[in-house]
Order: structure tokens, then C-alpha cells, then sequence
């Protein structure tokens, strides 16, 4: 797949592309130029990239950019760190909390799970019908969810419809379009201008951050 210039390549060890890299099911990416852009490795037990990397399943993963810690107990990283299913995490830029009670962030933050969550950046409803965010509002479970900027990114998890002027993303969904940033999640095709994720599909395209949750 290729998209704004991002060479896609699936399901090998090693792929060139012109902005980002998605290497799907591998487990080592020693790619020409891969780090120069922007890296996802879903499966993988490590992966370092100057962008954004996303280490899915793994218990540890750092990044310049962007990085995803999915059932860890702890994720740092200068930019933006998701860390879900974990009962702490601290991140320059932005923290996802999931399951717990409380989180704080300097940048922004979603509580998925929780029964209150209050941030500077973005906040996030699990489970509810409802949810407003000085930035960012993620909906999760729920059957409809409109943000207005989230700060640039918006989560529509599990619901029938969602919109925002700056990303979205889709779970359990055939198809997803966004402005910004977009993560679709177990669905079978997206575009993008940005960013995208693809889970569970056999392509994908992405050019500069891709978060695997």
C-alpha cells in the first residue's frame, strides 16, 4: 500500500519506505531508512524508531516519538506513551490510563475504565454515555460520541458512528476515514491523510504516527 508517499511492507522482515514503515508480524526490522521515518512493529518483542514506534505485546519499547506499551506495568517516552492495562505511567507528552482510578498527564490523558478523569490536554469516557475534554474525548462502548478538536485526535471505540475535525478512529469496523490521525482497529480498510493503523488486516499505511491498541 502506499499512501502520501509511505511504502508499506507487509508481513516481511525488512521494508523501505519513503515516510513510514509498518512491519507487520516480524520480529526484528533491520530495514534501509526505516528508522528515519516512522516504524510500527505489531507482534514484535522490540522495536526502536526515531518517529513513532508502537510495540504491541511486548514488555518494553522506547521512542523518540511516539510508543505504545500494551499490557505492561509501566511505558516512558518523550512524546506521546499509551500505556493500557497498566496501573501507572508517566509520559512528557501524553498518557493513556486503562483500568485504573486516577491518571494525571502534563499533556494529555484518557481514563478508560475509570469513574473520573480530569486532564490539560484530553480526557477519556469509557463506558459511558457521555464525555466532554478541554482537548481530546475518546468514547469507548458507546453508540454515538462527538468531539469538536480533540487537540487533533479522536476516539470513537466500539460505537456506530464518530466524527471530529481532527482524527478519528474506528474499532470493529469495515472502513474509517480521518483528517488527522487515524487507528482502525480490527477493520479490513482505511485511509488516511496522516496517519493509520492497521490491526489484524493483511495491509496497511502509515506515515508518521501509528498507535496499535
Amino acid at each position: 500500500g502506499i499512501l502520501l508517499g509511505a511504502k508499506l511492507s507487509d508481513g516481511s522482515d525488512d521494508g523501505i519506505l519513503l515516510g513510514a514503515a509498518l512491519s507487520l508480524g516480524a520480529d526484528e526490522r533491520n530495514t534501509l531508512g526505516l528508522e528515519e521515518g516512522a516504524k510500527l512493529s505489531e507482534g514484535a518483542v522490540e522495536g526502536t524508531t526515531l518517529g513513532a514506534k508502537l510495540t504491541e505485546g511486548s514488555d518494553e519499547g522506547t521512542t523518540m516519538g511516539a510508543k505504545l506499551s500494551d499490557g505492561t506495568d509501566e511505558g516512558t517516552l518523550l512524546g506521546t506513551v499509551l500505556t493500557e492495562g497498566s496501573d501507572e505511567g508517566a509520559t512528557l507528552g501524553a498518557k493513556i490510563w486503562d483500568g485504573t482510578d486516577e491518571g494525571t498527564a502534563l499533556g494529555s490523558k484518557l481514563l478508560e475504565g475509570s469513574d473520573e478523569g480530569t486532564t490539560l490536554g484530553a480526557k477519556l469516557c469509557d463506558g459511558s454515555d457521555e464525555g466532554t475534554a478541554l482537548g481530546a474525548e475518546l468514547f469507548d462502548g458507546t453508540d454515538e460520541g462527538a468531539s469538536l478538536i480533540v487537540l487533533g485526535a479522536k476516539l470513537q471505540d466500539g460505537s456506530d458512528e464518530g466524527n471530529a475535525l481532527g482524527a478519528k478512529l474506528w474499532d470493529g469496523t469495515d472502513e474509517g476515514i480521518l483528517l488527522g490521525i487515524a487507528l482502525l482497529e480490527g477493520s479490513e480498510e482505511g485511509n488516511a491523510l496522516g496517519a493509520k493503523l492497521w490491526d489484524g488486516t493483511d495491509e496497511g499505511n502509515t506515515l508518521g504516527i501509528a498507535l496499535l491498541e
